[in-house]
């Protein structure tokens, strides 16, 4: 029932580069998506990490949230 800062970090660094690394394999076409799939991911690549550290960090203040209020 703890969180090591060091893994949060990491955590972070790995979703980000996951995201980044399908991305660009999507928009250069090594992995088959749809032209709307590509066009999105051309602009908004950066909205996928962002929404998925958004769910984590959500579900962590929720988990948290007593702990850090009182």
């Amino acid at each position: 029932n703890s969180l090591c800062l060091w893994c949060c970090l990491a955590w972070v660094a790995t979703i980000v580069m996951f995201w980044y690394v399908t991305a660009h394999n999507v928009r250069r076409g090594l992995l088959p998506a749809p032209r709307g799939v590509r066009s999105f991911l051309d602009e908004f690549a950066w909205v996928l990490p962002v929404l998925h550290i958004g769910i984590i960090g959500m579900l962590i203040l929720t988990r948290w949230w007593d702990f850090w209020t009182s």
